[in-house]
């Protein structure tokens, strides 16, 4: 879990609103709070860390189909981001076809930014990146849902010399990537992933509440020292939420 604090504003129609910060994590196991950080700076030992991860942006309701969004986050001495976003849900004569698109631009900050800075540990993890964030992601998804059903197939690509960037302390740290799964989130420098997904509500049986999804991800062309390299991860969940 993270601590900061948070302004949300729906004052404008189909306009949210969101500013914050953050300044600590603390693990499911811990009752100690920890500065912020990211892979590649820390370490036990010789890792920094920020008690500033400002965030900024906006969800615009183009119409009750298309959602877009803008937001900007900054860990300070580490990295800034960009993030881009469209979601729009197509009804078919039969279901409906559900796209979301992704871009995000990071790029150093502060002492990220400069040699003496590296050198002191804030860094962050990569290939041939000298421990500078420098990273473009960009990803497409597509899914098909019809009665409970949903089909989905999408790819990710990761530009750049370092890995993707985002907050990692604590238990189960998340990032916002189409690839962010059990084990893995598929975000080193120069990977690309392709995905395929099924999953199944059981609201349309009359059972609410469960669902189960099986997934299946497969990364190649990671940057790394000899040659490229590649991983995948299959996943399978089984979820039930209590009816209120």
């Amino acid at each position: 879990t993270f601590e900061g604090g948070q302004i949300t504003s729906n004052e404008i129609d189909n306009l949210t609103l969101i500013g914050g910060k953050l300044e600590h994590a603390k693990g499911r196991n811990s009752t100690n709070n920890e500065s912020l950080s990211i892979a590649g700076s820390n370490a036990a030992s010789g890792g920094k860390r920020s008690n500033g991860f400002y965030y900024a942006g906006a969800d615009y309701k183009v119409t009750k189909d298309l959602l877009a969004q803008y937001y900007y986050g900054n860990l300070d001495n580490f990295y800034k981001q960009h993030f881009l976003g469209l979601t729009h849900t197509l009804a078919l004569p039969v279901g409906s076809l559900k796209s979301d698109l992704r871009y995000f631009y990071s790029d150093s900050d502060g002492k990220n930014g400069s040699t003496e800075g590296r050198l002191a540990g804030y860094r962050a993890s990569g290939y041939q990146n000298n421990g500078e964030v420098d990273n473009r992601t960009w990803s497409a998804k597509f899914t098909y849902s019809l009665q409970g059903h949903a089909l989905s197939a999408g790819y990710q690509r990761v530009n750049g010399t370092s890995d993707f960037p985002f907050l990692n302390q604590g238990d189960g740290a998340t990032s916002y990537l189409i690839t962010d799964v059990q084990i893995g989130k598929f975000q080193r420098a120069g990977e690309r992933t392709w995905l395929a997904q099924y999953a199944y509500d059981f609201a349309a049986i009359g059972v609410p509440g469960l669902t189960t999804s099986v997934i299946y991800l497969k990364g190649d062309n990671v940057n790394a020292p000899g040659s490229d390299r590649s991983e995948w991860e299959r996943d399978f969940t089984l979820g039930y939420v209590v009816p209120e």
